[in-house]
């Protein structure tokens, strides 16, 4: 019976506490246990606070990378990392770990080391200029240098100019190098060139125009064209097309001008080529079109007689191209970039796609007795590319520039334009040996 009494006396008793007093929290979990037993995987206690928990996340913590303490540090060019629980270091821009030893970060300057040029390894027989051997600039501080051409007298390129001024221009570089000369000034957006024995052929906002290889006064040949996407000349004639006017392009044309000493240059539109005409080359006997499309895969190949007078039908050779455009005519055969590749055909075959699916884009080519070469337009990672006529042994010439755009080739070296490094006088001429 006291047995009874005691257990409801200590029932009354306990629920008078709770009504009365405020609840206690548990003791936290760590309070009997090690912290480490009690993190997850990856986590730990590393500063012994246990109000803060597991801390510590091992996989990538700097100063606890694995272990607690285990502290990252980064080195000469380099930032450190802890990546999976191990020290790594992150080169920056231009600079690469190229002994092993994280302890001297990344000592080998890309840029400009001639035992490390633009990679671990690659060894220059002269200098390294930004990444890539033995590589000379030819002009520098150009405003906007795009479209290239050279023959046996000369490098010329076309400066687009800044700030949406007037102030382009045509340029001369001497073979053996030197001072560039300015052919024509105060020009607004200059661009496709085409060149002849004694004249530089120039598209500009106003139309097209010719200036002597050895200077003097441009002369118009053809004020008004308006969208001008390639030049050719051959046999005292020139040809160029006329994109046509947005969306549709319908009204975009290949036109001719006879080159007669003393005579005035006649414009007479020898075709309307719809889809907005892209590229222009010549053979013998014709003159070959490329419409970009207004759409995927609505790209198309044309050809028109040399000897037409009056506007006619041109002759569809290929179509279901995609953006074909750039294009040039080389030992027989016509050459064109489409999107990501570049194809070539000859008259009565089929178009082959030499090279596809490449990482960028191509913007412009050029040629030597045995190789394509191309350039590829980006900001930062612009590259100088070759390859062999059958699409084999891909090789990069120059990588890490800023737009290259133009590009040549003579019998020992290309030459390309690097259009923009950030600033509106930044653009350069640059040469480099070609690829064996």
């Amino acid at each position: 019976m006291r047995s009874r009494h005691l257990r409801g006396f200590l029932g009354a008793l306990a629920l008078a506490a709770c009504s009365s007093s405020p609840s206690i929290e548990a003791p936290p979990p760590w309070s009997a246990t090690p912290p480490e037993a009690l993190c997850p995987e990856g986590f730990a206690d590393c500063d012994g606070d246990r109000a803060n928990g597991c801390e510590a996340a091992l996989q990538t913590s700097l100063e606890s990378c694995g272990a607690c303490g285990a502290r990252c540090a980064g080195g000469d060019g380099a930032a450190a990392l802890c990546a999976a629980g191990a020290c790594v270091v992150a080169c920056d821009a231009g600079r690469a770990d190229c002994d092993g030893e994280a302890e001297s970060g990344c000592e080998a300057r890309t840029l400009d080391d001639a035992r490390h040029c633009g990679a671990c390894g690659v060894v220059c027989s002269a200098a390294c200029w930004n990444g890539t051997c033995d590589a000379a600039v030819l002009a520098e501080a150009l405003p906007l240098p795009t479209f290239l051409e050279v023959d046996t007298s000369g490098l010329y390129w076309s400066n687009q100019g800044a700030n949406d001024r007037a102030n382009g221009s045509i340029m001369r570089l001497d073979p053996g190098g030197g001072t560039a000369m300015v052919l024509a000034a105060d020009l607004a957006h200059p661009g496709h060139l085409a060149l002849d024995e004694a004249a530089v052929y120039f598209s500009h906002e106003g139309g097209i125009a010719a200036v002597p290889k050895a200077g003097g006064e441009p002369t118009e040949l053809a004020p008004g064209a308006r969208g001008v996407a390639g030049l050719a000349v051959d046999q005292g004639t020139l040809y160029w097309v006329e994109a046509g006017t947005p969306p549709a392009f319908e009204d975009g044309g290949l036109f001719a001008a006879p080159l007669d000493p003393g005579a005035e240059p006649t414009k007479v539109k020898l075709a309307t080529v719809p889809g907005f005409a892209s590229g222009i080359a010549l053979d013998a006997d014709h003159v070959y079109v490329t419409a970009a499309g207004t759409g995927e895969a609505q790209g198309a190949i044309y050809r028109v007689a040399r000897d037409g007078i009056a506007p006619s039908a041109p002759e569809g050779l290929h179509d279901k191209l995609d953006e074909p455009r750039a294009l040039r005519a080389h030992g027989g055969a016509f050459w064109f970039i489409e999107r990501e590749g570049i194809a070539t055909f000859s008259p009565g075959t089929p178009v082959r796609r030499v090279v596809s699916d490449l990482p960028q884009t191509p913007a412009q080519l050029a040629f030597d007795d045995t190789r394509v070469y191309w350039t590829t337009a980006r900001e930062i990672d612009g590259q100088v590319q070759s390859a062999r006529f059958d699409g084999t042994d891909l090789a990069t010439r120059a990588r890490n520039l800023g737009y290259p755009w133009g590009i040549a080739v003579d019998g020992s070296n290309v030459y390309w334009t690097l259009a923009w490094a950030g600033g509106p006088m930044t653009g350069a001429l640059v040469s480099g040996p070609k690829v064996p």
